[in-house]
């Protein structure tokens, strides 16, 4: 016989135990109870021990029965009703009250957004928590009531003085080229510190390892990393830290969105549009929200080298303001215009610096076509044939197989034209045109030792660029990623563009692998970073940040009558059912974002009303980074 399916954290109930005398004033205690499956979840009455008393408060996680099952439930409050057929609390699980009525608040906000069930949320706050522990008493630290010293030169002055002493600001920053990386960032971390705690999200992990190098040389005892990467025990003890001993300023990664913060706190998010702040388990949500949801009296910065297409929206209905930022870098740009090479740009920036090239992917040869009919080079398979380093021969993407005396199907030619050159190949061609200098490869698989004693060139994909400053930018492969299938193409490039603008260092050289009369190559010049009117062209096209999407898995036939009934309500925009794999498929939902909240109460009255009868549950989505 199979056993019964069980969660990861139940356990058998043991037969025979005791508890004891109950708990003499407010004996019962309301649980929301974490069940296997979603449409379960509510709350339910025990009774507290009296041994246990003193530990069952709002916001203890408490061992409990439920069924025939141990599992783990949250106090959310006690009183002094009857104790009429109910079980008892068996334990406490961490150290009492350890979830504030704040948290649970905020999470309750975070659902209503993207709906799912409350457990799911408290599991991204909540770590593991170990078996042993130690629960000393918090020390909350005393936050410093002088001045320290401010680069005042960046700001206005009437920003400057908000910045310093205001609570509840919202504000959009874009990093200015011409200074060291961060410098805004710190800056502002050291005034909002004298107000309150400070929470920083960082984006990925790359970015968080130098922000914690870079702040532990700035802010010393009075930073707190909280490292998702780090073991069980480790990461529970910081987890611990920030959350009982209120440290004046935390570093952490998506999952400290949900940190627990003192009132009149600030919260930074670096590079909101970046796609590690989006949450990929259910219920799936973002770093953004997370913190747009928090209480009124938290002010908000959202840290970026251009505003995602959502912060573009808010400032645009200036509920977030712009914070301007003195700079009077200077750069030299040059646009492509027909063939024009690259190379002179390399060798005047190499003379003041390092030098970046950035490029669109890793590899060689990427895509290739004949040489003679231009015909694309394909396998017999249909496959895509590609060239993984010099001397190597063509293979294929989908069937790997080795094309060793490759010649092109249509005319028989063998010398192949590279239409889409990958990082290796770019490197190559810059070393034989700069035979003295050093050239480094940046990518996912590589990340060489930097000589800080001499000008190099460093050739990266996107993401993996080198967190230093540069006398040169070479920007390539415009069109190509400009003009992705993606729903946020345009807002990605523009954001890893505009991020490596701002670390030119005054006097830089920039070249833009795009047409002068390009809307993006106009930006750069100008150094204007705005999505507004991309926004415009959105809101028409009925995309984000004024639509929200809800993408919904299950069986083709129950999806196709929810669809049915989904389309009579002119609210919605309903695309599909899309097959995906034998019986299963797909729908798209899109609502504007008035009406993002009527959605999400039906897609969870949906799966409860499934469950009840015994059917397949639809598996939802809300917002994902990509489509």
């Amino acid at each position: 016989m199979v056993a019964p399916l069980k969660l990861t954290r139940q356990k058998v109930v043991a037969k025979g135990k005791s508890f004891g005398e109950i708990a003499e004033e407010n004996p019962v205690a309301k649980v929301l109870v974490h069940t296997p499956v979603s449409y379960l979840e509510d709350i339910y009455d025990y009774w507290i021990p009296k041994e246990l008393s003193d530990q069952v408060l709002p916001g203890s996680v408490v061992k409990i029965e439920f069924g025939k099952s141990i599992t783990e439930g949250l106090v959310l409050e006690r009183n002094n009703q009857e104790l009429k057929n109910l079980k008892p609390i068996e334990g406490i699980i961490g150290w009492p009250g350890m979830i504030e009525s704040n948290v649970i608040d905020h999470l309750r906000k975070v659902q209503a957004r993207f709906g799912g069930d409350l457990w799911s949320l408290i599991n991204s706050y909540l770590p593991a928590i170990p078996k042993k522990f130690s629960s000393d008493s918090a020390t909350i630290s005393n936050l410093v009531d002088h001045r320290i010293d401010i680069n005042s030169n960046l700001f206005n002055k009437d920003d400057l003085s908000r910045l310093q002493n205001e609570h509840g600001l919202r504000y959009s920053v874009n990093q200015p080229g011409g200074l060291p990386l961060f410098e805004t960032l710190f800056e502002l971390i050291k005034m909002r510190s004298q107000l309150g705690q400070v929470l920083v999200i960082a984006s990925d992990f790359r970015e968080f390892d130098y922000l914690s190098t870079q702040m532990m040389k700035r802010f010393g005892g009075d930073l707190n990393l909280y490292d998702s990467r780090l073991g069980k025990a480790e990461r529970f003890k910081q987890f611990q830290k920030i959350n009982r001993d209120k440290p004046k300023i935390i570093l952490g990664n998506r999952s400290s969105a949900f940190t627990t913060l003192q009132e009149k706190s600030s919260v930074f998010v670096i590079n909101d549009g970046d796609q590690s702040h989006y949450e990929i388990r259910s219920p799936g949500w973002n770093s953004r929200d997370v913190t747009l949801l928090r209480s009124a009296n938290t002010s908000l910065f959202f840290y970026s080298a251009t505003p995602s297409f959502e912060i573009q929206r808010l400032i645009d209905l200036n509920w977030i303001k712009k914070l301007q930022i003195h700079s009077k870098a200077e750069t030299n740009f040059f646009v492509t215009e027909g063939q024009d090479s690259y190379i002179p740009v390399i060798k005047k920036a190499l003379q003041k610096g390092n030098v970046l090239i950035s490029v669109a992917a890793k590899g060689y040869a990427n895509i290739f076509l004949c040489s003679k009919c231009r015909n694309l080079a394909s396998c017999k398979c249909g496959g895509k044939l590609r060239i993984l380093s010099s001397g190597s021969s063509p293979s294929c993407y989908l069937c790997n197989e080795d094309q060793k005396n490759w010649r092109c199907t249509f005319c028989g030619e063998s010398k192949p034209y590279v239409i889409s050159k990958g990082l290796d190949r770019k490197a190559e061609e810059i070393a034989r045109a700069i035979p003295s200098a050093t050239v480094l490869k940046f990518s996912a698989d590589n990340d060489p030792k930097i000589d800080n004693g001499k000008n190099q060139i460093f050739v990266s994909s996107r993401g993996c660029e080198p967190l230093v400053n540069y006398a040169g930018l070479i920007l390539l492969d415009g069109e190509r990623l400009f003009n992705q299938p993606a729903l946020r193409a345009e807002e990605s490039l523009k954001q890893n563009w505009f991020d490596l603008l701002s670390r030119v260092i005054d006097g830089g050289y920039v070249y833009i692998s795009l047409l002068n009369n390009h809307p993006l190559t106009q930006q750069l010049l100008l150094k204007k970073a705005s999505n507004s009117t991309s926004n415009n062209l959105r809101k028409e096209s009925k995309l984000p940040p004024f639509y929200r999407f809800c993408e919904v898995f299950g069986e083709r036939s129950s999806l196709s009558a929810f669809a049915e009934n989904l389309r009579k309500d002119e609210r919605f925009i309903v695309s599909g059912p899309i097959a995906t794999k034998e019986e299963k498929g797909k729908l798209i939902i899109r609502v504007d974002v008035d009406h993002g909240r009527d959605l999400v109460e039906i897609m969870q009255d949906v799966v409860k009303m499934q469950a009840v009868k015994g059917k397949p549950l639809f598996d939802y989505r809300f917002d994902k980074y990509e489509l």
